[in-house]
C-alpha cells in the first residue's frame, strides 16, 4: 500500500512520470496496476475521491485499461504511465522514471543459489536497464538470503529500509502491527523455528549458516541422553507422548536404508513443541527382505497404540510403501518429499532450529560422547547445508539417517 501511494504521490506531482511495476509473475503487478487505475479513474470509490481532492488533474487519459494504462498529459509521451511486468520476461518496450519490484524477491525466487543468481542477472539485464538516468528502482520483498537480490542491489548503494514486527527490532520490543503480529504469535513463532526470527525482523539468512545443526546444541543433546542405549524403549511414556517411525528407502546403489525412531513428548506449559528422544537407530544395505525383518523387530519395541511410521513415498516408493504395509501388518503414512526438506518451516532447517532450542536427546556414552550410528548421524547433521539446495553437492549430503528421522519427525 506504501509503494501504491508513493506512485499515485508521484503522478500527481509529475503526470509525465511512467512506472513499471514488476512482480515475480506479472499476474501480481496487472493486480497492483489494476488497484492504482482504480484510485484514479473509478469515480465511485472513496479513495478516488480523496485523490482527486488532492491532484484533480490526475484523470485517465484517452487510452486507459489493462493493455495501456495513461493518465491525462502531454500527448507526446508514448509509454503508458504505468504497465505489469513479470521478471521472466522483464520490462519490454518503455523506459521507467520509477521500477517497482514488488515480491520480486521471494522463497521461490531465491530457492536455491543458481536461482539467486539468475534472478541478479536477470533484474540487471531486463529490468535496471529501462530505468531512465535519474530514475528510481524500489524493491519491496521479505528477507530472505544474505545473497539474493535485494542484498545485492543494496551492496550497491541503495538506501535499505527495514519494517519489523517490532518497532527496536527485538522480540520484547514494542509491537508494530498488533492486529497481525501479537505477542504470543511471535513467540511461538520464533520457539517454532528461530529463524522466522531473521523473517519477522527483516534479517537476512546467512548462506551456510541458516537452517544448519550447531555443534554445541548436538554437544547438549548428548549430554541430556549420556548413558542411553539405542534398542532400549523407556519404560513409562508421559500422557500425550507418541512413537514416531521415520524410513528412507534406498535399494542399490551407494545409499542405504535407514530407520529412525522418535518419543515425541508432549509440549509444556506456555512451549510449542516438546521434547525429542531419539530411541532407536539402524542403516543397512539391506534387500526388501531383509528391511521387512528389521522394521518388525524395531515396531514390536514399542506400544502399538502411541505408534506411527513414516516412509518416503517418490515415485516408486509408494509401492514399497503399499508393500511393507501389507508384510509388517501395520500402515505406513506415506511422506511426500517433492524439495520439502529445504523449507524453513517444515523440512530439516525446522530440525535444526527444534535442536538449537535445545529439544533433542541423543544416546550417547556415560561421558555424553555419540558412538556407532550416532556419531554417523552426527556427522550428518553437521553436513547439511541447505543454502546448497538443488546442487549436486546438498543432495548427496543429506544423509540416509538424517532422512529417516526427517520422516519420524513428520
Amino acid at each position: 500500500q506504501l509503494a501504491i501511494a508513493y506512485i499515485l504521490w508521484r503522478l500527481g506531482r509529475n503526470r509525465r512520470t511512467r512506472v513499471a511495476v514488476v512482480s515475480e509473475g506479472s499476474r501480481l503487478a496487472m493486480i497492483i496496476c489494476r488497484t492504482i487505475a482504480r484510485y484514479i479513474g473509478d469515480e465511485s470509490f472513496s479513495g478516488c475521491k480523496a485523490l482527486r481532492r488532492v491532484f484533480p488533474s490526475l484523470r485517465p487519459g484517452p487510452r486507459w485499461g489493462d493493455e495501456f494504462y495513461g493518465v491525462d498529459r502531454p500527448s507526446q509521451i508514448k509509454d503508458p504511465s504505468f504497465a505489469a511486468f513479470g521478471e521472466d520476461a522483464g520490462i519490454t518496450g518503455i523506459r521507467a522514471d520509477i521500477i517497482l519490484c514488488d515480491d520480486l524477491v521471494t522463497p521461490k525466487t531465491t530457492e536455491t543459489p543458481h536461482r539467486r543468481k539468475k534472478l541478479v542477472s536477470s533484474f540487471d539485464r531486463k529490468i535496471q536497464n529501462r530505468k531512465t538516468g535519474k530514475g528510481q528502482v524500489i524493491n519491496q520483498c521479505n528477507a530472505q538470503w544474505s545473497d539474493d537480490l535485494s542484498a545485492h542491489i543494496e551492496s550497491r548503494g541503495y538506501a535499505a529500509h527495514r519494517m519489523m514486527v517490532t518497532k527496536d527490532g527485538t522480540p520484547e520490543g514494542e509491537l508494530q502491527w498488533p492486529g497481525k503480529w501479537t505477542r504470543t504469535l511471535i513467540t511461538s513463532s520464533i520457539q517454532m523455528n528461530p529463524d522466522w526470527k531473521a523473517m519477522l525482523f527483516a534479517e537476512r539468512r546467512q548462506v551456510g549458516e541458516f537452517g544448519r545443526f550447531k555443534l554445541e546444541a548436538i554437544k547438549a543433546a548428548l549430554r541430556a541422553g549420556a548413558g542411553l542405549l539405542l534398542g532400549v524403549p523407556i519404560q513409562s511414556y508421559r500422557p500425550g507422548s507418541r512413537i514416531c517411525i521415520g524410513i528412507d528407502f534406498a535399494f542399490g546403489g551407494a545409499d542405504k536404508c535407514a530407520i529412525a525412531v522418535i518419543l515425541v513428548e508432549p509440549p509444556n506449559p506456555g512451549d510449542v513443541l516438546g521434547r525429542r528422544v531419539l530411541l532407536d537407530l539402524a542403516a543397512g544395505k539391506w534387500s526388501e527382505v531383509e528391511l521387512v525383518d528389521e522394521l518388525k523387530r524395531i515396531v514390536a519395541r514399542y506400544p502399538e497404540e502411541i505408534t506411527q511410521i513414516r516412509g518416503e513415498s517418490n515415485a516408486a516408493q509408494k509401492w514399497i510403501v503399499g508393500q511393507l504395509s501389507r508384510q509388517i501388518g501395520r500402515m505406513i503414512q506415506p511422506y511426500r518429499t517433492s524439495g520439502s526438506k529445504w523449507d524453513a518451516n517444515s523440512g530439516i532447517p525446522a530440525l535444526a532450529a527444534s535442536s538449537d532450542n535445545g529439544l533433542w536427546v541423543m544416546p550417547g556414552d556415560q561421558f555424553g560422547n555419540a558412538t556407532g550410528e550416532v556419531q554417523t548421524l552426527v556427522t550428518e547433521l553437521l553436513a547439511f547445508d541447505p543454502s546448497k539446495a538443488g546442487s549436486r553437492s546438498a543432495i548427496d549430503h543429506t544423509g540416509d539417517r538424517l532422512m529417516a528421522l526427517f520422516f519420524a519427525d513428520g
